[in-house]
């Protein structure tokens, strides 16, 4: 298994410069069998593998402990005066002189607002640029206008308490 996954191709120069290659001591299974498979991949492995503690709800503790998620892109059009985010079913009028910084403030107004609709609160809200991207329009050697293109996203991780949280559940007793 281990020479299998040390033949796929590597993805950073780091790798290849340094010759890396996986070399696990040993293996952590979780989720609800994972109990059954642990003994049975020690049996057909080289490993020690051993159940992640409080394996029967690992995978719903990961879930609870996840920042919520989302995504908006908001597109402008200074020529046209509009700025619009289809996926929201949002579309403004906006004046010729909206500039990229306007842009950035609209879309993270929008983005707060759908991530709080989906369940995050407002301190868990980490918001991250996926993309800022601002192009002239020109028509007959004049410019025209700007074509504004914003992505933003509430970056993936895990809420603010998420240590007070996993300390209670490492304290409690383990289920059989």
């Amino acid at each position: 298994m281990v020479e299998r996954l040390n033949r796929k191709p590597v993805y950073t120069i780091k790798e290849v410069l340094t010759g890396y290659q996986l070399n696990p001591r040993h293996i952590m299974v979780l989720g609800g069998p994972a109990a059954y498979f642990a003994e049975h991949m020690e049996q057909i492995s080289e490993f020690t593998v051993r159940t992640v503690p409080q394996w029967s709800a690992a995978n719903a503790i990961g879930a609870a402990l996840s920042r919520t998620t989302c995504e908006i892109t908001l597109f402008a059009d200074t020529q046209k005066g509009m700025a619009i985010a289809p996926g929201e079913g949002f579309s403004q009028s906006i004046k010729s002189d909206f500039t990229k910084q306007d842009a950035l403030d609209l879309g993270y107004n929008l983005l707060r607002q759908k991530a709080i609709q989906n369940g995050a609160t407002p301190e868990d809200m980490d918001l991250d640029i996926l993309e800022n991207l601002e192009f002239n329009m020109v028509r007959g050697f004049r410019l025209t206008g700007k074509h504004i293109r914003v992505k933003l996203q509430v970056k993936p991780g895990l809420i603010r308490n998420y240590r007070t949280i996993t300390d209670k559940i490492a304290a409690m007793e383990p289920h059989p």
